[in-house]
């Protein structure tokens, strides 16, 4: 292989292990996290919390990591020492140096580090600390040392399940705490944010934002899905080819709100509504009633023409499994708040 082709499969592992890492970070910080940003071309990761304070990470990966060779370590950590001293040390919670480095990141010779290590500055061994502050001193900067966290996570491999084993089971405890029926989309709700990082990088733009607003209504979307509300009931009042349209289309027209938060909180209020009116409404009566409103929710930015047969049905199903799972997916963001790693 040449040296050009090593690079760009260097690249694309380093940007993998940066999404890869950025996810399991912020899952780690998920009882009080707000927003996720990525700087693929800096190797940042930037988390805001809800206190107003920000973890700042440096992710370094090596992707032959178990080949002896920790020539490159050093290096690794002064750019990350570098980058986390320049933060703005007000707003900072933790500034984290974390990589896949094996078997130790600081290459001091140590046996502190295990599987999963998030060590603390003053809970390093003396040796640790010490290639640390020569870093420091080598560069001339100065960083707050209690807030610095020295942080290894596995991931590495030829094949993709092997190198994201531990990713993957850092998804299976949030989502099996979140609500166990959502654990066979563990895969899923990985990709979903892998997908979105290749597409900017494909784009130039190797950077990536995530808000807490996303991940809940992704989380939402496969808890619907798991509704079984799949068989055709004609006190819908949906033609069933049109049902049958409206569920081949449903992937299709989520997914492209899928950012979109308010749908839910609206067609939650829409519903706290109807109840107040009538508090033995049911969910066929109230997508009924309130057809033409549901409708505006979804499609705000069609409500202004003809709805759309197909459309109009999809809009139903999506209110009537908010409807019917509501107390569900008002018990899974409670306990989303709840989350910690």
């Amino acid at each position: 292989m040449s040296n050009k082709n090593r690079n760009a499969s260097a690249s694309a592992f380093g940007w993998q292990f940066q999404i890869n890492i950025a996810i399991f970070l912020m899952i780690k910080y998920f009882g009080k996290f707000k927003e996720l940003k990525i700087e693929g071309i800096k190797e940042d990761i930037e988390i805001s919390l809800n206190n107003n304070k920000k973890v700042y990470a440096q992710a370094k990966s090596k992707q032959n990591v178990n080949d002896g060779d920790t020539s490159s370590y050093s290096t690794k950590l002064k750019k990350a020492l570098e980058s986390l001293s320049e933060v703005n040390e007000d707003d900072s919670e933790s500034l984290i140096y974390i990589s896949n480095l094996e078997p130790n990141p600081l290459n001091s010779g140590t046996n502190e580090f295990e599987l999963i290590s998030f060590l603390k500055y003053n809970e390093l061994l003396d040796v640790s600390k010490q290639k640390i502050d020569a870093q420091l001193n080598q560069l001339g900067k100065s960083i707050n040392k209690e807030k610095l966290i020295i942080a290894k996570v596995p991931f590495f491999g030829e094949d993709k399940t092997t190198r994201q084993k531990f990713i993957i089971t850092n998804i299976e405890d949030f989502l099996t705490f979140i609500s166990p029926d959502l654990l066979p989309y563990k895969n899923r709700f990985l990709e979903t944010w892998e997908s979105e990082a290749f597409h900017n990088s494909t784009q130039n733009n190797m950077s990536m934002k995530i808000k807490r607003e996303d991940v809940l209504w992704r989380l939402l979307i496969l808890k619907l899905e798991n509704s079984n509300l799949s068989q055709y009931d004609e006190k819908m009042e949906i033609e069933e080819e049109d049902f049958y349209s409206a569920l081949d289309r449903y992937d299709q027209i989520i997914n492209y709100k899928e950012a979109n938060f308010k749908i839910y909180n609206k067609i939650s209020h829409l519903i706290m509504n109807a109840k107040k009116i009538e508090p033995t409404i049911n969910s066929n009566k109230f997508i009924t009633i309130y057809e033409k409103e549901i409708y505006d929710i979804i499609f705000e930015d069609n409500k202004n023409i003809n709805m759309e047969t197909i459309e109009k049905a999809c809009s139903k199903i999506i209110a009537k499994r908010i409807f019917i799972r509501k107390r569900n997916l008002i018990e899974m963001f409670e306990r989303a708040n709840k989350y910690e790693n």
